[in-house]
């Protein structure tokens, strides 16, 4: 049912195999007198990736973010730096070396039934450092300046580059909600995830020529297989290039009247 509604491979492989695990602990506990779910053969579609934005859409949406501090601090992160919606949600100023000009990431905030919104260790359990650009630390420090100037209004402060209205964690469905109203204020067509943006900015790099390796050192990737698959991914810009290095590649008749000077 799942899969005719047009489920993803993703969201069918996930229920199956939580299914799987429950009913085998049931009958595994006693509970019941079969596990039906032996019967149940795994849906062989594979996942298929979401891609990066559309660079003209990428530029819409960093316009309209940018007339905001707040919303321009938030984007430059996740568009540009290419970090996580949950890390980025967790940063604090703390993180932040302003002589050095660097961001540490080390935390996420998640929502944990019963807990509520609290911090937990990065994605991959692992604390990965970013430089900072100039204009990035420009960004920042605008966007801190504002943050102060509304922090008569906090009923807590938690340090956080990206709080709610009162200072404490932010709540993922309402930075959700945030991206989706940049989307609809900047005029993009298309719904877009948060997760895109990360996407978009590792696409971006290696479009450039930056190198795998620098990549997955930005990225916090350990495999450069993931990266490449899910992450990167061909644009127009990168395709048009391309050919322009076939054309230039290409054999010529001067080329060939040259070796036979050579000879």
């Amino acid at each position: 049912k799942l899969d005719n509604a047009g489920f993803k491979a993703g969201t069918t492989n996930v229920v199956h195999a939580v299914l799987s695990k429950a009913f085998s602990d049931a009958f595994r506990l006693g509970e019941i007198p079969m596990n039906p779910m032996e019967r149940v053969q795994k849906l062989t579609r594979k996942s298929v990736p979401s891609k990066h934005i559309l660079k003209t859409d990428e530029i819409r949406i960093y316009a309209e973010a940018s007339k905001n501090p707040y919303t321009h601090a938030r984007i430059e992160i996740g568009l540009v730096m290419g970090i996580r919606p949950g890390e980025v949600l967790g940063l604090k100023w703390s993180d932040i070396d302003w002589n050095q000009r660097t961001l540490t990431i080390e935390r996420q905030v998640q929502r944990v039934k019963s807990q509520g919104l609290v911090f937990q260790s990065s994605k991959t359990g692992k604390t990965r450092t970013l430089h900072l650009s100039d204009t990035q630390i420009e960004i920042l420090m605008i966007h801190r300046y504002d943050q102060d100037s509304k922090k008569g209004s906090w009923v807590h402060d938690e340090d956080l580059l990206f709080p709610n209205s009162v200072g404490k964690k932010q709540d993922p469905k309402a930075d959700h909600k945030a991206w989706k109203a940049l989307l609809k204020a900047a005029g993009v067509k298309v719904d877009y995830t948060r997760y895109q943006m990360r996407k978009t900015a590792f696409t971006n790099l290696s479009a450039s020529g930056v190198d795998v390796k620098t990549i997955m050192e930005m990225s916090g990737h350990t495999q450069a297989s993931t990266l490449l698959t899910s992450y990167v991914h061909a644009t127009s810009e990168s395709i048009k290039n391309a050919l322009s290095v076939q054309d230039r590649n290409r054999p010529t008749a001067e080329m060939l009247n040259d070796i036979e000077i050579d000879r």
